[in-house]
């Protein structure tokens, strides 16, 4: 591990950012934790908790400051993979509810069926957050180069 990836990126501060309004509420964090650590699991199991407090702190900034539109849109994802998510398994009861391995297969077969735009939506901007995190790109195999050689 490269001591840098324990040190957590600051959130950058600018004089004329729109103002925060409502972020993520508790009931949306733990929702986004359970999906977050089911997402970016590797064989050693779920990413750290810092990394993953980085990230819904992150998400929950960013939330504040959009509009209602994307606030509904996110909300209306995470709702329905928390609803109905544990439905393509046969499982009642709330998706952070279940244990990894169960939320694993009822997450991927929701991808997979109907309502697999809901798990695109929620998942597209968590992994833009995810990857945002230094070490994260440096997992990915960014090396903060330019791609095009230099130019």
């Amino acid at each position: 591990m490269n001591p840098s990836d324990s040190v957590l990126p600051t959130r950058i501060e600018v004089p004329d950012a729109a103002r925060p309004g409502a972020g993520l509420s508790a009931t949306l964090r733990d929702a986004t934790r359970a999906l977050v650590e089911t997402l970016f699991a590797s064989a050693a199991g779920p990413p750290s908790a810092d990394r993953v407090d980085w990230l819904i702190d992150d998400l929950d900034d960013f939330m504040a400051r959009s509009g209602g539109r994307a606030r509904g849109l996110y909300r209306l994802c995470v709702f329905a993979i928390t609803w109905l998510a544990p439905l393509h398994i046969k499982r009642f009861g709330a998706f952070h509810g279940l244990d990894f391995a169960t939320r694993a297969e009822a997450l991927e077969r929701m991808e997979r069926g109907p309502l697999g735009m809901a798990v695109f939506g929620a998942k597209t901007l968590v992994s833009v957050l995810w990857f945002e995190h230094p070490a994260n790109e440096r997992a990915a195999g960014n090396t903060g180069g330019c791609l095009g050689g230099g130019r």
